[in-house]
């Protein structure tokens, strides 16, 4: 437990945490929990974590990591087979309300899952996601990406691969929230009910430059 603004995190592994079980609520981020905080490191570097791994960490609400209320940019994290109730590899909760928002650059989620949303990511808050890759994760909705509220959340270049969902959106589902996608490519993806790739319930979503 810290409770500090300057945070660095690099070259390190979390492996098999966990907290408490995926049917408790109020159990947040396997190996990582962040909240209320604005971080930036020591060193000047603009990443707090960088070049880290998340594997097999789970909880009931994102599997590896939970990042609420807070502004902090990740780069270079691969996220492998993580579990969660909601959000399999982390759930992003931080809204422009608060000036606070979560960026996801270089980063890799594999093989993720959720019993409900997001079997990557679930967000209900600001989240930009730039030149990463999603495959073979899988949720009841949102196989890779589910996306709630109403604060933006914008993708740039990133891949969409064998994502699964057994309702709606194979690789992401949106219902409330305001989505862009760019210059993205989504290959591979199933739900058994609606979107195989995409299944949006809101009116703030957009894409250009798809595959």
């Amino acid at each position: 437990y810290q409770r500090a603004e300057n945070i660095e995190i690099s070259n390190s592994e979390f492996i098999g945490n966990k907290v408490g079980t995926l049917s408790e609520y109020n159990k947040y981020g396997g190996a990582i929990m962040i909240n209320g905080l604005t971080i930036k490191s020591d060193s000047g570097i603009t990443s707090a974590i960088h070049d880290c791994i998340f594997e097999n960490n789970e909880a009931n609400s994102g599997g590896a990591m939970y990042v609420g209320n807070a502004e902090v940019t990740f780069d270079n994290l691969t996220f492998n087979t993580n579990h969660a109730n909601s959000g399999g590899a982390m759930m992003v909760s931080s809204g422009p309300s608060l000036g606070r928002g979560v960026t996801i650059n270089n980063s890799h989620f594999t093989g993720n899952t959720a019993l409900q949303n997001g079997g990557a990511i679930e967000v209900s808050g600001t989240l930009n996601i730039n030149n990463s890759d999603f495959t073979e994760n899988s949720a009841n909705s949102g196989g890779a990406l589910a996306v709630a509220g109403s604060d933006p959340v914008i993708v740039h270049d990133a891949v969409f691969t064998n994502n699964t969902a057994e309702t709606l959106g194979g690789a992401v589902y949106v219902n409330g929230g305001a989505l862009e996608i760019h210059n993205s490519r989504f290959e591979g993806n199933h739900a058994k009910t609606r979107g195989g790739a995409l299944a949006t319930l809101s009116n703030n979503s957009s894409t250009s430059g798809m595959e």
